[in-house]
C-alpha cells in the first residue's frame, strides 16, 4: 500500500519503493490492490477525490460547494471508494460510492462529522471511527447499516474503546463486501439497449422493476420514471449517465451513453 507526501506518492511496486511526483497536496487515502484513492484539501477542506492505479493519478470527483467530511477512504475489494460528503465539512449528508470512472450510488446519511475519521471495511462491514468528545458516540467505532431498497444508511451499535483515544484506524479487506457483490450481480441481470443510444433506452430483465432514474456523473438526479421497460433520453445533452434500476431484489446501476 502507498505512503504519501505533499510532493509525491510513494508506491511499493513489489520489489522497490518508487516516487510518483504529483502537483496536488494529497492527504487521506485508502486502497485495495491497484485501486488507490486520495483526497485533496483546499483551504483546509477536502474537496476532490483522486484515483491512482500505480502509474497515473486521475481526478474522480471535484466540488466547489461540497466537502468530503470524514478522513480516510474505505475501499472495498471491487476497488470502489466509499466516502462521506456534505455541504459543510462538519456535517455529513450522504454516503457516496465511486469507482475510478465516477459516482456509482448515493445513500442518504446524516451525521455531525466533527471528530469522525478512520472509515474502513472489516469482515464485509463498513465502519466509521469517532474520537471527539462532542460526538454522539465519542471514542468508538461504529458500523454503518445500509438500506439498499431505500438508498439510506444509518449508524449501527457503537463499539466503545477501553481507552479514551485512538490515533488512527486501518484494516485489510480479503473478501468482497456483501453490498458490492450484490450490486454487481444485479447489474449483470439487467440488459440495456441500445447503448450508446440517442433517444429511447430499453431495459430487459427478469427482475421486478419498481422505478428507474437517470443521474449525471456528479450524482444529480435528472429523470425519474415509474415505467418498467424504457426511459427517454431525448431531452438530455449527449454524454455519459448512470441509469438506476430499482427492483424488488435491490438496486442496479448501469452506465449509459447518449450520442
Amino acid at each position: 500500500s502507498p505512503a504519501f507526501l505533499s510532493t509525491g506518492i510513494f508506491n511499493y511496486n513489489g520489489s522497490i519503493w518508487e516516487e510518483i511526483p504529483v502537483s496536488k497536496k494529497l492527504n487521506n487515502n485508502g486502497c485495495h490492490l491497484k485501486n488507490q484513492y486520495y483526497l485533496y484539501s483546499s483551504s483546509g477542506a477536502s474537496t476532490s477525490l483522486y484515483h491512482f492505479d500505480g502509474i497515473e493519478l486521475n481526478l474522480v470527483e471535484s466540488s466547489s460547494s461540497g466537502h468530503f467530511t470524514v478522513a480516510d477512504i474505505a475501499v472495498d475489494s471491487l476497488g470502489r471508494a466509499w466516502v462521506f460528503k456534505g455541504s459543510d465539512s462538519k456535517e455529513t449528508e450522504s454516503l457516496n460510492v465511486f469507482d475510478k470512472e465516477g459516482l456509482l450510488m448515493t445513500f442518504d446519511f446524516t451525521l455531525i462529522s466533527f471528530g469522525q475519521y478512520g472509515s474502513f471495511f472489516l469482515n464485509n462491514t463498513l465502519y466509521i471511527g469517532s474520537t471527539s468528545s462532542s460526538d454522539v458516540y465519542p471514542n468508538t467505532i461504529t458500523p454503518i447499516i445500509l438500506d439498499i431498497e431505500n438508498d439510506t444508511a444509518a449508524l449501527g451499535t457503537p463499539i466503545p474503546f477501553i481507552y479514551e483515544k485512538y490515533t488512527d484506524l486501518a484494516s485489510c479487506q480479503i473478501n468482497g463486501t456483501q453490498v458490492a457483490t450484490h450490486q454487481a450481480s444485479l447489474a449483470d441481470e439487467v440488459i440495456v439497449f441500445p447503448n450508446p443510444g440517442n433517444g429511447l433506452i430499453h431495459i430487459k430483465t427478469d427482475l421486478q422493476i419498481l422505478n428507474i432514474a437517470i443521474y449525471n456523473m456528479s450524482g444529480q438526479l435528472l429523470i425519474q420514471s415509474n415505467r418498467k421497460d424504457n426511459i427517454d433520453l431525448n431531452n438530455l445533452p449527449n454524454g455519459m449517465y448512470w441509469l438506476r434500476i430499482k427492483t424488488s431484489d435491490g438496486t442496479a446501476f448501469k452506465k449509459i451513453v447518449k450520442q
